[in-house]
């Protein structure tokens, strides 16, 4: 059964969005989508190949639990923490982290990884720094 035209305009425009918000566009878009489906243009796909694309672009729950251990790590207190609001529109350029695309999470995934990393090397430089006499 195909989808009524307004929810099937809604997969295509959220399809847009999450692509377009991680600098996915043009021909890149072309060859992403070409890639998953056989086709360049998501106006070309049926509803169920339509829906697997709109599905490969939710997040995971282990992408989600991968934020909550990095920002445990952080020290953060997790998504509602202001830091962590702060950091995700920084990153992503979205006000909700709640809004994510499973493309913009794991650029916020691979961001905390690096913050994680940055202060992982202030601690070893000051437990390495001998105190002077």
């Amino acid at each position: 059964m195909e989808e009524t035209t307004p929810t099937r305009n809604r997969r295509l425009a959220r399809v847009h969005a999450a692509t377009g918000a991680v600098g996915i566009e043009g021909q890149n878009y072309q060859a992403w989508l070409k890639r998953r489906t056989g086709k360049t243009s998501c106006a070309d796909l049926d509803d169920s190949q339509l829906t697997d694309v709109t599905d490969s672009l939710k997040p995971t729950t282990a992408q989600w639990r991968r934020v909550l251990d990095l920002c445990a790590e952080l020290g953060l207190s997790g998504f509602e923490d202001d830091r962590f609001q702060a950091f995700v529109k920084r990153i992503t350029k979205v006000e909700d982290s709640r809004l994510l695309s499973r493309l913009q999470l794991r650029k916020l995934i691979y961001a905390l990884g690096q913050w994680v990393k940055c202060q992982r090397q202030k601690t070893a430089a000051k437990v390495t720094q001998i105190p002077a006499d």
